[in-house]
């Protein structure tokens, strides 16, 4: 068994990103001003957003089973802004199709 969850390790991360006040290297993390962090889960729900994103601060999610079109097209937003719009979250979207929580935050 896993001795994290994805919640408990992407708060770690932010924690060492935020402690360590890393400099941007990777072009995903200069764009994203962060390391970018999707969950993947089958049992996320729509209702978990404002947490995922303000409380966990992850960047995106997937949910399972996964469709391969669907990862591509999230993964495409780590490093193209254009590809991250089309996958924005906004209300009333397709929850089960996945997405980016919010536009690059530059933190």
């Amino acid at each position: 068994m896993p001795l994290k969850n994805g919640f408990e390790a992407t708060q770690d991360i932010r924690v060492l990103e935020d402690k360590r006040d890393l400099i941007p290297t990777l072009p995903s993390q200069v764009l994203n001003g962060r390391i970018p962090v999707v969950a993947v889960s089958a049992s996320l729900e729509e209702g978990q957003r404002e947490y995922l994103q303000n409380t966990v601060r992850m960047d995106g999610w997937c949910l399972k089973p996964i469709k391969i079109e669907n990862m591509r097209a999230i993964l495409r937003g780590i490093y193209d802004l254009e590809a991250r719009n089309t996958r924005l979250w906004a209300p009333g979207i397709n929850w089960e199709l996945g997405g980016w929580l919010h536009y690059p935050t530059r933190e």
